[in-house]
């Protein structure tokens, strides 16, 4: 493995593994709705990624952030849709604990899962707007293939990130269903859907501000 790979490789590690909107989203909707639905929201973030690496390939992240407006609007997008799904689990989580949901309803709620498309486009959106993927596609990924000739390379840099994401969020999926039993006690739901939602407020607030 050249240098240049290596280095694209721990990088794309540290931003998997890093927590973030996707590391939220996946620990709110494999402990709420199961591997069902974390499933397709792996695939939706996976599909995400190669929609960023087609952007930065074909030059068109460079005319996003050569135009100040442009960068400005994209970024708000972004940011106003963490702050709303931030909400919901906010919201959600709120409800459980002021005992507006009672403890079966919350039961048949976890045990319930989310169509496939709705998962698919949850997880394509929030990769999409993720600020910190966003800035690795505008800003760093171009260094990366600055000496690749051909499309195929390009691409195959991002199959390696995507890739990461995969085997990062299969396993993380793996680790919550097996304390399954304890992520629903309703206390313990309504604490993760609080955490997830404030966590997802603060990067929309970052997205929006920086």
């Amino acid at each position: 493995m050249n240098t240049g790979l290596l280095a694209f490789s721990l990088i794309a590690l540290f931003l998997v593994l890093s927590p973030g909107v996707n590391t939220m989203l996946i620990i709110n909707n494999a402990s709420n709705f199961g591997r069902k639905t974390t499933t397709f929201n792996i695939a939706g973030l996976c599909s995400a990624t190669f929609f960023h690496g087609a952007l930065s390939l074909f030059g068109i992240s460079v005319i996003v952030l050569s135009s100040p407006r442009l960068y400005l609007v994209v970024k708000s997008i972004g940011g106003l849709y963490l702050a709303y799904i931030g909400t919901k689990m906010l919201w959600s989580g709120a409800g459980i604990l002021r005992g507006k949901l009672c403890e079966k309803a919350v039961r048949k709620t976890v045990s319930s899962s989310k169509s496939s498309v709705e998962s698919f486009r949850e997880g394509f959106i929030t990769q999409l707007f993720n600020p910190k993927v966003s800035m690795f596609y505008l800003a760093a990924f171009p260094q990366f293939i600055a000496g690749r000739n051909t499309v195929f390379e390009g691409f195959s840099l991002v199959l390696i990130h995507a890739s990461i994401i995969a085997s990062w969020f299969f396993f993380l999926t793996f680790f919550i269903s097996r304390m399954k039993q304890k992520i629903e006690d309703v206390k313990v739901q309504a604490a993760i859907n609080i955490v997830t939602g404030t966590v997802l407020l603060f990067f929309a607030a970052v997205a929006l501000i920086w």
